[in-house]
């Protein structure tokens, strides 16, 4: 999703695994030695395919985001956006591209540290869609009316995803929060910009 950019360019960070180093129990309770080098070849393995888990799903939610941010090439503002009365606190155009690179950035990271959680990953793949379906909603469809719906019910994954991030990684949690506030900004463009054109949003009901 973007005004001027794509709007849509959450999930724990690597799992902690317990264990003795150089011991184990043997039968009967007994103690015995492990040998180090055995020990450590099998952390350094452990660590390697745990890196790679986390490279993967990385590269996953880096696509979900650029793909929603893609849409913001697909549909640009162009003449119409240009023409429309705006509230007074419309940011500048250059505020788009670097706040939204920023979200897209912080949503990333937020999403692969929550990863472990089911619900998490459930309402993240529910908010990058509705992210998507925004754009072309507002700046191809020209539908204002329905672009604010969408923003809504995003708002409102946003705001689920938040509290369970809350309770799963609270660095995830205030990553998250900017990406929320951007978007109220956004659902009040969105709102003003309906009530100082009526006569669009008639045209499109």
């Amino acid at each position: 999703m973007g005004m001027g950019m794509g709007m849509g360019m959450g999930m724990g960070m690597g799992i902690d695994r317990e264990g003795c180093a150089g011991m184990g129990m043997g039968m009967g309770g007994q103690t015995r030695l492990v040998p180090e080098t055995k020990t450590r070849r099998m952390d350094e393995t452990g660590s390697s395919e745990s890196t790679m888990a986390v490279a993967g799903v990385t590269c996953g939610y880096v696509v979900s985001v650029a793909a929603a941010a893609a849409t913001g090439a697909m549909f640009p503002p162009g003449e119409w956006y240009a023409g429309l009365r705006k509230p007074w606190f419309t940011p500048p155009n250059l505020a788009f591209p670097i706040v939204w690179t920023a979200l897209y950035v912080a949503m990333i990271i937020a999403a692969t540290r929550l990863r472990a959680s089911p619900l998490a990953s459930a309402l993240f793949a529910a908010q990058i869609a509705l992210n998507a379906v925004w754009t072309p909603t507002f700046f191809g469809a020209h539908r204002m009316a329905a672009a604010r719906t969408i923003m809504a019910v995003l708002m409102a994954v946003v705001l689920a995803l938040i509290v369970v991030a809350a309770s799963v990684d609270i660095p995830a949690m205030l990553l998250l929060l900017p990406y929320l506030a951007w978007l109220a900004i956004a659902f009040a463009l969105n709102s003003a910009l309906i009530r100082l054109n009526p006569h669009l949003v008639a045209r499109k009901s």
